[in-house]
């Protein structure tokens, strides 16, 4: 399956968040920023 768009609206801690996906994607953020919840919406 290959994810090409995610949008979220009042999903944990994103009060509003879009993003593309283009072939490989590598997530880098400080602790407490949201990795781990943008990993459970996809």
């Amino acid at each position: 399956m290959q994810i090409k768009k995610i949008k979220l609206e009042n999903f944990k801690n994103f009060n509003r968040f879009e993003t593309d996906f283009n072939g490989r994607n590598l997530i880098v953020a400080p602790n407490g920023s949201g990795k781990s919840n943008l990993t459970e919406a996809i």
